[in-house]
């Protein structure tokens, strides 16, 4: 943990292409073992007439799981940002298109096979 690079995990976990619900399992792994590193390692310890501060690194250690987790969080959210935005351009295409007149009776009957495809083309777009 110590010396993980976070540009390389990130990069890493970009290149997986992992799903949102796995991206989540991920910052929650991240959360737990950052309780978990803050739960084991104490403040201090004693060994015979030495008395060693244990502080540092166990902040250290915490600091980067606390870092990976929001990295990983605001990756999360960057994608679902991008994700959002292509659907919404995807939408709007849609909406301008049901908003056009139809001139003839032509343009009306290729209006009506177009709203037709509307629930193929809304469940590709969102899949």
């Amino acid at each position: 943990l110590a010396e993980l690079n976070m540009a390389d995990y990130l990069k890493e976990i970009m290149e997986k292409d992992m799903s949102a619900y796995d991206v989540k399992r991920e910052i929650e792994m991240h959360q737990r073992q950052k309780e978990q590193l803050e739960a084991d390692i104490p403040n201090s310890i004693v060994i015979g007439p030495f008395w060693i501060n244990c502080d540092t690194v166990r902040n250290f250690l915490v600091k980067k799981r606390r870092e990976l987790a929001k990295a990983v969080l605001e990756l999360l959210a960057k994608k679902l940002r991008t994700q959002t935005e292509e659907i919404c351009d995807d939408f709007q295409v849609v909406s301008r298109k049901l908003f056009d007149r139809p001139n003839a009776i032509e343009d009306a009957a290729k209006m009506r096979e177009y709203v037709k495809s509307l629930p193929v083309l809304c469940v590709d777009t969102t899949a």
